[in-house]
């Protein structure tokens, strides 16, 4: 979009789904040495990712021992990253600083208004680069990516303040 405060070369829009799935499944068992030992070898806990069809399963081991209330937080954690490494937004902007005059920086939030692709939230820098050229001048590449995809816990609400949001959410 065109006007002041737009200091955006190019950019682009990457959301790739092969590497998520509609449930993710965390399976452990209790620790045999533990004194608290119950006997318990089947603890599971399973949170979903409503964006991918239903088919999608994605079962795995526990790193460490847990309870069914820390399986849950480990799948909806799993849920999260996988969404965060499928969803990408890398763009160069003009100079090393944002207009006021700090320099952009690895976890920086960042609001976005991309009406071509229909795209307007907050995201998070999740890579920086930056580089001079006699032609170009000072530019910095960054790769931004989904806040929400972060969190252990995802916001209930698309169209919560934080959220990344299409513009079909917006309506």
């Amino acid at each position: 979009k065109d006007g002041i405060g737009n200091n955006v070369i190019s950019y682009n829009l990457k959301i790739d789904h092969s590497n998520r799935f509609y449930e993710y499944s965390c399976k452990s068992q209790e620790n045999v040495s533990s004194k608290n030992f119950k006997g318990n070898s089947n603890i599971k806990g399973s949170a979903l990712d409503s964006s991918i069809r239903p088919n999608r399963y994605y079962e795995f081991q526990a790193e460490q021992t847990m309870d069914s209330k820390t399986c849950v937080n480990r799948a909806s954690e799993m849920s999260n990253l996988r969404r965060a490494r499928g969803t990408k937004y890398p763009c160069v902007v003009q100079g090393f600083a944002q207009n006021d005059g700090t320099l952009w920086d690895f976890g920086q939030k960042v609001n976005i208004n991309d009406e071509f692709n229909a795209l307007k939230g907050e995201m998070v820098i999740t890579s920086v680069s930056y580089n001079f050229s006699i032609n170009d001048g000072s530019t910095t590449s960054l790769e931004l990516s989904t806040i929400d995809a972060y969190q252990v816990i995802p916001q209930i609400s698309r169209k919560a303040s934080g959220g990344i949001k299409r513009k079909s959410d917006l309506d």
